[in-house]
Order: structure tokens, then C-alpha cells, then sequence
């Protein structure tokens, strides 16, 4: 028993001088701080914050020698987040890493050092005979730098099995922030393409909304335009400075400047904020303590932007800093006390406020350690101030809104002292009223003036802003996260807000200088309509609004119309009656009026919007179509109250009068009356479908395409030959059963109406002749089956005209049951002529072709398409198509084009 005790005892002591041996090893080990080997995997981007040791050097003069002797190896630590964000600091900050290369291969990776403001990056390794060392940084210009970016980075290159540690030194005047990236090179060209991009858009709009309160200065003499313009400009400036867009583009041999100017920039951002929400606020008369302090601090950061260029810029950055904290803190507190006070607008000056409040301690957070470096962190304040200029720019058109109210009150002043002097001086009248009429006179003469000035300027902006939100969109569809997303998102919805905005200018400019004109074409009348109701949908949905329409299903399919107007007019009725009616069911109506009929080729339409809401008061009806006056406003109101009055001169160019009733079962009726004349089918113009943009998978499908209209048939090869797609055409219902019955298909496009045989006369004859091809109808119209049609008979899909290109070969793959691919590098629109038009080539060249097709020879096809395009363009059509069938490697495609 005590033998048994004493084996156990020495097991005991035995286990544990093992694991003091093993926490010993461990100890020291981690006493190194060596941190983890990272291996380098497939993974497009590893970051490396979490696997690096740091060194904060407080003399700033070790060299790398001293560093990496294993001697001060202990004075290494694992990376927190406060390491790789000391903020202001004049240490040198030291950061070691190991990378392994664990593949038979070489590998070559980009090291990325960011954030782009630092000052001096050096980067050391060993590689056997001596040390390496490379600079980045301001000190370089990008011009020299190994990878031209405004990022610091550096080319890595590892053999196969290779370990390699690597020493990073960073020293920077400014605020010190460290994050290490380690890329695929070409994951980095796209990553800073991406980002070049949505820092386009955003330097898109900050600039644009500075060019045009400038110009609503110039216009209206209002200095908050002013004061919106330069803070605008100046933020702008502070992004691309802070982003080093500058260094890389304006200022490359500058870095001194470089350095400086981002705290210059926001000291003129700061001082121009100031005055602009003492503008903005009115605080001279609602809080004027307030109004004083905000001045003082503008003339501080004034007086601190000469003092930057001259001190070292960590000892004078941090107190601007302070200055726009307290500056936002201060207008957070003044916009609480005016929402709770009731002022005007004080909800958006609030919400402005408070997005660049948080912002901009998200910001100071991350220059301090306390939060880690980080894409959202980075770009969160940037895009705050393009959300804040957003919700200021809406301020400032309310403004404008005032100022107009303002100047209608003076000149109701001005005839109301007329009516007072005219009778108390009846000796004066004549002369008085001669010079009140010189007066009315040149006010209106001024009013057309800056309409036509408005007119012009609003056109030039529209330019700009147009491209702003398409290069949005596209960015929406790139693969974004969830943040991006809405951020994306939000300059989109802005964006459209703002060109709403001046579209209501410019048309109600033109319509009071007598410049609006209409531009009538044939264009499918129901489409149109419904493509109305489905743009407000959404709005309708967002304020719990059912909107239904009422369409008279004898309507013609095709009319004389300005389309773009008529849609003007319906989208604003629509749009009025879900953002003010307050009303739970929405329709738009639209009936034939046979007892109106002027001419055999003309219809008389009365088309009404009508909601259920509560209504208009009849004091304010007489002022309903009056601009720039909103009758009632409600918690969904937007817009400057142009809406109805563009409305009204549009319906009257077109021949009708807007009306206003109030039903007896309460709500409201917008209606009005037009005569329009009826045009053909064939009278549309021809659409040319997306090419290249759509590619099957699988062998080649054949389809038969019927319509008598020769334009439709066209249409319908573009889109259809482009995705891949063999092809045959029939101008009637004949010739669609006579190819039937001799040739094989995968389905059938069919108009609903033609001469002859019908779309459904068509379906029924194929089927008795035991064709069971899958249909497709097309109709221009609600599709209406003969009488007695049998109930199991029917089309495999139903496609209105217009014909969507994105719709109609969505609906084919799902008949065909096809899975779609894309060929981005194919020009997305392009001409293509019906097979039936098509030139082949001579026998010579189609024998080269067949030659290259028989080897299976990609380049030498590729090759025989350049040279045909080059030398025999009436022959592109037939190489073209060569060309879509071997880059998708269809040999099949193209042996059966040899044959034919």
C-alpha cells in the first residue's frame, strides 16, 4: 500500500515539473511576443492588426540593428487597439510581424501600412546578406513610390517554404493611426478602384452642393448661401487632403502641406459652420448669447489657421478639434431648445447636427485608440457631412421659400399703401399711382430675369447631379456590405430629392418665361399609365396608402402624346395625394369619353386622381394651384409647393384645365379633360435592346418570332440574337404555321393581334397539329382571349409592349428553364440585323474559319473575326455571332452557322 502511495507521489511530482517546464517554455515564448506566424492563404486580404507585436520608441533614434536584436526582443508586446492608435505622439511606433509562405510556390503580396496621412513608413527585413529597408509615406512622392498609391505600400516577395519577419517603422507629425494589410495584388487594384469611386461620388456631391448655393448667393443675396457654400468647399477640401487625394493629384511635391493642410481646411470649415447656423438658426434674435460665442469661436479658428503653418502641427490640430466638438455640441443644444420651442425646420437642423456629432466622436475615438481602425470608422464622417449638406440644403431651400413669401407680403404692402395714400391725397393719385405702376412693373421685369437665370443655372446643375446618382447606382450594383449599402443608398435618395427639386424649377421657369412646350409621339398609352402607378407605389406603401387604378379597358392602345409631361403630370397628382391627403385608399382614373369625339382619329380622355384623405378647406382652395404654397403641411409634406402648379400649365398646354372638387363623400378630385390623336403601332420608335449582357448556358435555342410590325421583329432579333439565340421570323400567322410544321423550335413569340390569323388562332392551330411548343403572347394591350376559348389552353408567359429586354429574356429562361450568365466585356448596346439580313463571307474565308473550328483553335477564330470586321464590315453581323459563340466555346454554334 505505502509502495503504491510513493509510485503516485512520483507520478504527482513528476506531472508537475512537466508543466512548470511547459508554462515555462510558454512564458518565455510569449515573453518574446513574437506573436503568431501568419501563413499566407488564397484569402484576397488578411488583416493583420490582431497578429502584430509593437514597440513604442520614445527617443526616435534606434535602428533596426538595435530593434531586432533578440536582447530587446521582451520589450515587444501584442497590438492593442490604443497601440495602433496613440494619436498626437512623437514616439516611433515599431511593429513586427512573421510571414510563412506554406506554398510549393512563390508568392507576391502588397503590404499595405495605413492610414494614407502618415508622415515617414519604413519597412525592414533581412534577407540573408544584410537588411532591406524601403520608405514610404509623405516624404515619398507617389510618382516614386514602388506601388503608385496614395496608400504606403510595399511589394512583398516570398519563395516557396519561406519564413520572413519583417519590422515596420511609422513616425508622423500628425495623428498616428496604424493598420497593416497584407493583398493579393490584384484584390488591391480593385479594392482602391472601388474606393476611388464612391470617394468620386462623394466629392461629387459635396462640391455640387457648394457650387450651387454659390450661385443661390449671387441670385438671392442671402449670406447663409455663402456661409453653406464655403463650409461645403472647405469639408470637401479637408476629404480630399485627409484622404491624400491631393498628395497624389495637386500637391505631389508639397508634403509639408500635405501635412498642414487638412487642420487649415477645417479651421475655415469650422468658422464658416459658425456663422452659417447663426444664420441658419437665427440666433442674433432667438438666443443672441448663443450667436455671440459661436462668432468668437469662428474668429478663433480663424486666427488658428496662420498658426498652423507656422507650429508644429500636433500642438495646434487638437484645439480645433475641440473647437468643433463644442461647435456641434453647442448647435445640438441650441436645436433641442427650437424643437421644443416649435421653430421652423429645428427637427433637420437637429438631425444635421446630431449625424456630424457622432461622427465626429466616432472619429476622435479612433485618433485616440478607443475604437480600432476601421472602412466604416474611416469614411463615417466623411459621409456625414454629405447627409448633413443634404438635410442643410433642404433648410436652405425652404429659405428660398421664405424669401419669395417674404417679398409677395411687401408687395401686398406696397398696393395696401397705395389704397391709403390714394385717399387721403386724391390730388396725387395719378402721379402716385404712375410711379407704383413703374415699380410693379420693374419688380416683374426682375422676376423674369432671375426665372430665366434660374431656368439656365438649373440646367447646368442637372448635368452633373445626373451623373452623380448613375455612378451611384453602379456602385449599388458592386457586392457592398450593409453599411455601404445604405450609405449608397441615401446619396440615391438624395440625389433624386435634389433633382426633383430643380426639375420643378426649371419647368416652372420655363412655363412662366413661356419657353414650356410640348412634344407629342406615339407611345403605348396603358403602359404608360401603369408604369405611373408603379413608380409611386412605394411612396403610396411608405405612408400606409392603398393606391389602385380604374382604367377603361377600351382605351387605344397607341396615342399622340408628350409622354415625359403627361407622366409629369400624373406622378405629381399621385405624389401630392400620398404625401399631404393623408388618405388611406388612393386611385387614378381613366375613362373614354365615345359622346366627345372631335375626329375619327382623335379620343377624348378624363383622367381624375382621386383619395379618401381630409380634404382641402375651402378657404385655402382658391390658392391651391397658386407656387410655392403647400395648403396644409403633415408630417410626409416635401417639396417647395411647385407640384400642382406645374401641373396645372402642363394640363393647359395640352388643351385641358386642372380642376379641384371636393366630393360629397369627402376627400379630395383632381380631374381634367384632353383630346389626343391616335397613332399606329408602327408609328413607335425602334428600341435597341441590352447586347452581350445576357448569356445562356447549354446548347443553342431556336425561337420563331411573329409580328406584322417589321420594327417589332427587329427589336426582338437584337435582343434575342445578342443573348445567344438562333432565330427565325414571320411577318403573319401563316408563315408562323408553315415554318412550324417544317422546322424545329424551343418556343414561339406571338402578337396578340395581326391580320389574319391572330396570336390565339395561331396557338390553336399548333396545337391541333400536335405542337406543343411552349407560347409567349405579346400584346400592346390587356390580353382578351376569343369567346369560348377552352380553359386549359393558354400562353406559357405574357409580355406587354413596350417590351422590357431584362423582362422578356427573364421570362423565356423561365420557360425554357435557362440559367443566365453575363459578358461584361460586350459593348452594351450595339445594331444587329435579322438573320434573314445577314452577309455571310466568301467560301475562302469560311474555310479558314472551318479549318480553325475543326483544331479547336480559340486565338486563330478570334483572329479571322478581327480580320473579317476589318475588311468585310457587311459581313460583321455573321462575325459577330462567331465571335459571342467562341468565347462562350460553342464550336456547335459555329459549325452549324458552316452549314447553313
Amino acid at each position: 500500500m505505502s509502495a503504491s502511495l510513493g509510485w503516485r507521489a512520483m507520478a504527482l511530482v513528476v506531472l508537475y515539473l512537466l508543466a512548470t517546464s511547459v508554462r515555462a517554455q510558454s512564458a518565455a515564448v510569449d515573453s518574446g511576443h513574437y506573436g503568431k506566424i501568419i501563413a499566407l492563404g488564397a484569402a484576397p486580404l488578411l488583416v493583420l492588426d490582431d497578429h502584430v507585436s509593437v514597440l513604442h520608441e520614445h527617443t526616435g533614434k534606434l535602428s533596426v540593428q538595435q530593434v531586432a536584436d533578440p536582447a530587446r526582443s521582451a520589450d515587444f508586446h501584442l497590438a492593442t487597439s490604443k497601440d495602433l492608435a496613440p494619436g498626437y505622439t512623437h514616439d516611433a511606433i515599431w511593429v513586427r510581424f512573421t510571414l510563412h509562405n506554406q506554398s510549393p510556390l512563390p508568392q507576391t503580396r502588397y503590404l499595405e501600412i495605413g492610414p494614407p496621412r502618415l508622415q515617414d513608413v519604413r519597412l525592414y527585413f533581412h534577407d540573408g546578406n544584410g537588411w532591406i529597408s524601403r520608405a514610404a509615406g509623405l516624404q515619398v512622392p507617389v510618382k516614386r513610390r514602388e506601388v503608385l498609391s496614395r496608400q504606403s505600400v510595399f511589394t512583398l516577395d516570398l519563395a516557396a517554404g519561406e519564413v520572413r519577419t519583417l519590422y515596420v517603422r511609422v513616425a508622423s507629425g500628425n495623428a498616428i493611426m496604424i493598420s497593416a494589410r497584407l493583398w493579393q495584388p490584384e484584390s488591391f487594384y480593385d479594392d482602391e478602384r472601388f474606393v476611388d469611386l464612391v470617394n468620386g461620388v462623394q466629392f461629387g456631391a459635396i462640391f455640387l452642393f457648394s457650387a450651387y448655393a454659390m450661385l443661390l448667393f449671387f441670385t438671392t443675396r442671402e449670406r447663409a448661401f455663402l456661409y453653406f457654400s464655403i463650409s461645403m468647399l472647405t469639408y470637401g477640401f479637408y476629404d480630399v487632403a485627409i484622404l491624400q487625394y491631393g498628395f497624389e493629384f495637386i500637391w505631389p511635391h508639397s508634403p509639408d502641406w500635405s501635412q498642414r493642410s487638412p487642420g487649415v481646411f477645417l479651421g475655415l470649415g469650422v468658422a464658416s459652420t459658425c456663422f452659417l447656423i447663426v444664420e441658419l438658426a437665427q440666433l442674433r434674435e432667438r438666443f443672441p448669447r448663443i450667436a455671440g460665442i459661436m462668432q468668437w469661436m469662428a474668429r478663433v479658428a480663424i486666427f488658428l489657421v496662420p498658426v498652423m503653418l507656422l507650429a508644429t502641427y500636433s500642438s495646434v490640430v487638437p484645439l480645433v478639434n475641440t473647437l468643433a466638438m463644442l461647435l456641434v455640441a453647442t448647435s445640438l443644444g441650441v436645436s433641442l431648445v427650437a424643437v421644443y420651442r416649435g421653430y421652423r425646420n429645428a427637427w433637420l437642423l437637429l438631425l444635421a447636427f446630431a449625424m456630424f456629432w457622432f461622427t465626429s466622436a466616432l472619429r476622435l475615438s479612433q485618433i485616440f485608440g478607443f475604437l480600432p481602425h476601421g472602412l466604416w470608422v474611416d469614411y463615417a464622417q466623411s459621409w456625414s457631412i454629405v447627409l448633413s449638406g443634404t438635410v442643410m440644403a433642404v433648410v436652405l431651400a425652404d429659405k428660398v421659400t421664405q424669401f419669395r413669401l417674404e417679398r409677395e407680403q411687401a408687395q401686398r404692402a406696397v398696393l395696401a399703401e397705395r389704397l391709403v395714400s390714394s385717399r387721403r391725397l386724391e390730388r396725387q393719385v395719378t402721379e402716385r399711382t404712375t410711379e407704383l405702376l413703374d415699380a410693379k412693373d420693374k419688380a416683374e421685369e426682375a422676376s423674369r430675369a432671375k426665372s430665366t437665370f434660374l431656368a439656365h443655372m438649373s440646367h447646368e446643375l442637372r448635368t452633373p447631379l445626373h451623373s452623380i446618382l448613375g455612378y451611384s447606382r453602379l456602385v449599388l450594383d458592386t457586392d457592398l456590405g450593409v453599411v455601404n449599402q445604405r450609405r449608397i443608398e441615401a446619396v440615391q435618395r438624395s440625389g433624386r430629392h435634389l433633382l426633383t427639386l430643380i426639375d420643378e424649377l426649371l419647368d416652372y421657369a420655363r412655363g412662366e418665361s413661356g419657353r414650356l412646350q410640348l412634344e407629342p409621339r406615339p407611345v403605348y398609352l396603358r403602359a404608360l399609365l401603369e408604369s405611373v402607378v408603379e413608380d409611386v407605389l412605394p411612396l403610396a406603401q411608405s405612408v400606409g396608402a392603398d393606391l389602385h387604378t380604374d382604367i377603361d379597358l377600351a382605351l387605344p392602345p397607341v396615342v399622340q402624346a408628350d409622354a415625359m409631361r403627361l407622366r409629369q403630370v400624373l406622378g405629381n397628382l399621385l405624389t401630392n395625394a400620398c404625401r399631404h391627403s393623408q388618405a388611406s385608399r388612393i386611385s387614378l382614373q381613366v375613362k373614354l369619353l365615345p359622346e366627345m369625339k372631335l375626329a375619327a382619329d382623335q379620343v377624348t380622355l378624363w383622367i381624375a386622381v382621386r383619395d379618401n384623405g381630409t380634404g382641402i378647406p375651402e378657404a385655402a382652395r382658391e390658392r391651391v394651384f397658386r407656387p410655392f404654397e403647400q395648403v396644409a403641411a403633415t408630417a410626409t409634406s416635401q417639396g417647395v409647393g411647385l407640384g400642382l402648379a406645374i401641373a396645372h400649365q402642363l394640363v393647359g398646354l395640352m388643351g385641358g384645365v386642372l380642376q379641384y372638387d371636393c366630393p360629397a363623400t369627402g376627400g379630395s378630385l383632381f380631374h381634367f379633360r384632353i383630346t389626343l390623336s391616335l397613332a399606329a403601332e408602327s408609328d413607335l420608335a425602334a428600341v435597341q435592346g441590352p447586347l452581350g449582357l445576357h448569356q445562356y448556358e447549354g446548347r443553342v435555342r431556336r425561337i420563331l418570332v411573329v409580328d406584322d410590325i417589321a420594327e417589332n421583329r427587329a427589336l426582338l432579333a437584337d435582343i434575342l440574337a445578342s443573348s445567344g439565340f438562333d432565330l427565325a421570323l414571320a411577318a403573319n400567322g401563316e408563315a408562323a404555321l408553315s415554318l412550324l410544321a417544317t422546322e424545329s423550335f424551343d418556343a414561339v413569340m406571338i402578337d396578340q393581334f395581326m391580320p389574319g390569323l391572330s396570336g390565339w388562332q395561331v396557338l390553336r392551330r399548333a396545337r391541333e397539329q400536335k405542337c406543343f411548343l411552349p407560347f409567349l403572347l405579346l400584346s400592346a394591350t390587356r390580353p382578351v382571349p376569343p369567346v369560348d376559348w377552352p380553359t386549359d389552353l393558354s400562353f406559357a408567359a405574357t409580355l406587354m409592349k413596350p417590351i422590357d429586354p431584362d423582362g422578356l429574356l427573364r421570362a423565356l429562361g423561365g420557360v425554357l428553364g435557362l440559367g443566365w450568365g453575363a459578358d461584361e466585356t460586350l459593348p452594351r448596346h450595339r445594331a444587329v440585323k435579322p438573320p434573314q439580313e445577314w452577309r455571310r463571307p466568301s467560301a475562302g474565308s469560311l474555310d479558314r474559319l472551318r479549318t480553325a473550328v475543326e483544331m479547336g483553335q480559340v486565338t486563330d477564330i478570334e483572329e479571322w473575326v478581327d480580320d473579317i470586321i476589318a475588311a468585310h464590315p457587311e459581313s460583321q453581323e455573321f462575325a459577330q455571332i462567331v465571335r459571342d459563340a467562341v468565347r462562350r466555346l460553342d464550336f456547335k454554334a459555329i459549325r452549324r452557322l458552316l452549314e447553313q
